[in-house]
């Protein structure tokens, strides 16, 4: 099993290549933002999860946590475990992460995936059992400062995640009184194909050598 460095993904994270694609998806969804800036360096707020602010023009402020991921998958990673040897909850089992989307990157694609935090929580919650059960886990041996550690996560399909998530806006008090129909996941496949086609459509006509595969 590979051996990953805490300092040397630190670095990755942060490097200015990494910077410039992290910048351009945020201006990609969100037109309106006016200064979007990384926080690195280890400050608190970075601890807190928070990695980049982003500043719209009505004076909001959105907090982003970014993960990278180095190759093509079709899956996005949950990690539930920070340490297994001491059993330290994961990104996504923690509750005061002050942050409004995860930003998912794909770096061979350059495709980000923005998730809500508080849906993707809220889909974690309800689906983490099926989900670890179904898809199982992925052990990564990390090493900072001579001290071994592992991570813990589970690979959730990346439409799968989405669908999810999309459920999860959907809040209902009394389902007697409201009769909301599910979303169609086949509805919601659709949609990302046709993003897809979209997507490697625009690469052509750019005639670059990008790569054009999505992450699903």
């Amino acid at each position: 099993m590979k051996l990953n460095n805490y300092h040397n993904d630190l670095e990755f994270a942060e490097n200015s290549n990494n910077d410039a694609l992290v910048r351009a998806l945020i201006k990609k969804e969100f037109p309106n933002v006016v200064i979007c800036e990384p926080n690195h360096k280890g400050k608190k707020s970075q601890r807190d999860g928070v990695d980049w602010f982003c500043y719209l023009d009505n004076n909001a402020v959105i907090r982003l946590d970014v993960k990278f991921r180095r190759q093509q998958w079709p899956d996005v990673l949950l990690e539930f475990k920070s340490s297994e040897e001491k059993n330290t909850p994961g990104w996504i089992e923690k509750e005061n992460l002050y942050i409004d989307y995860v930003l998912y990157v794909f770096i061979p694609s350059q495709i980000g995936i923005f998730l809500p935090w508080q849906q993707l929580r809220r889909a974690w919650q309800h689906k983490k059992d099926y989900w670890l059960s179904t898809y199982g886990t992925v052990d990564a041996i990390n090493q900072d400062n001579g001290i071994r550690y592992t991570t813990v996560s589970t690979p959730v399909p990346v439409e799968e995640l989405l669908y999810y998530c999309a459920l999860s806006y959907i809040i209902q008090i009394d389902k007697q009184l409201f009769k909301i129909k599910p979303i169609k996941r086949e509805l919601l496949k659709t949609q990302l194909l046709l993003f897809k086609n979209d997507v490697i459509d625009k690469n052509n006509n750019d005639n670059n050598n990008a790569p054009t595969g999505l992450p699903f």
